[in-house]
């Protein structure tokens, strides 16, 4: 007998809280091999296991996997990755003004949920807010501000989840999106507005794979069959398999607090009572406490050298 969608939640809710096995093992070590010393030694075991399962449906699975933990490594070189959560980045106040994303509360795993709302995306001024400070810089380059913005973003969000699960002692690496499509018109469509959103994407479904438990889709428009088939292709079957499309506000929490999201963790503006931190806020928190740990770190390293 086939598995019913609880039963399929509840066993990858379990995989997710695992260690990698014996035979993931063999993946990682020949996927580290194919990184320089200094790669190796910055890159976290948890870096690593996202790989090794993110790309475990690919074929061939070695090779995929070996290309991808060398991919995003050398990712992190270009855009200085591990400086995201020490430094803010030019123009990220104006970044995360033009596409606003919210975290929220859990769902009754321990997945946290983060929510946007197209009406409030405004990829016109962000490009203009960045050209300001960057106007020769291609914005589909890996290393552009824009994409550095976006990356730094995601390592904040990967943070947030890892600090939660330890606190918690329950691992959980994915996160739930819920997205307001209200306000998305036929304007995406036009090449380059949809230039700008699938980069911004790619930097999520390329370098920071495993990180997906469900997307849910509200209030589409009428036009989002014809935006749906210019989205889909750019994301991989495996995450469009989670992908949950609805209707109003009223159907669509009756769906999610069907699959185990309770009210209180969900946005207002989808029926729930959650207010939602802007993810600028926790961003710039963990700057603060990273740069303070360093300082304190440097007291301590300073007071040992007198003794």
């Amino acid at each position: 007998m086939a598995e019913t969608v609880a039963q399929i939640d509840e066993r990858l809710a379990a995989d997710e809280t695992t260690q990698l096995s014996a035979d993931e093992n063999k993946f990682a070590d020949a996927a580290l091999a194919g990184l320089t010393p200094e790669q190796r030694a910055q890159i976290s075991a948890l870096d690593v296991l996202l790989t090794v399962r993110g790309y475990q449906t690919y074929n061939p699975r070695l090779e995929e996997t070996n290309k991808a933990l060398k991919m995003i490594a050398d990712w992190r070189d270009k855009v200085e990755f591990y400086t995201f959560l020490k430094s803010r980045l030019p123009v990220d106040t104006e970044f995360h003004q033009f596409w606003p994303e919210f975290v929220y509360g859990e769902d009754k795993y321990g997945h946290v949920v983060v929510g946007m709302r197209f009406e409030q995306i405004d990829t016109d001024s962000m490009e203009k807010a960045i050209h300001s400070h960057a106007p020769q810089e291609d914005h589909s380059s890996e290393s552009s501000l824009m994409l550095r913005l976006q990356g730094q973003k995601m390592a904040c969000l990967t943070h947030f989840k890892d600090k939660k699960s330890k606190a918690s002692g329950t691992q959980r690496y994915k996160h739930i999106i819920v997205a307001d499509l209200s306000g998305l018109g036929m304007s995406i469509l036009g090449s380059h507005k949809r230039g700008i959103i699938k980069a911004i994407m790619d930097v999520g479904a390329n370098y920071f794979p495993e990180s997906i438990w469900k997307i849910f889709l509200i209030n589409a428009p009428f036009v989002f069959r014809a935006i749906w088939a210019v989205v889909k292709p750019w994301i991989h079957p495996i995450t469009v398999a989670k992908i949950h499309v609805l209707g109003g506000p009223k159907d669509s929490l009756k769906k999610m607090v069907e699959s185990g999201i309770p009210e209180s963790s969900l946005p207002s503006w989808v029926g729930g009572s959650h207010p939602g931190t802007p993810i600028i806020n926790i961003l710039q928190d963990m700057i603060k406490e990273n740069n303070s740990d360093e300082a304190l770190t440097k007291k301590l390293e300073s007071a040992v050298d007198l003794v």
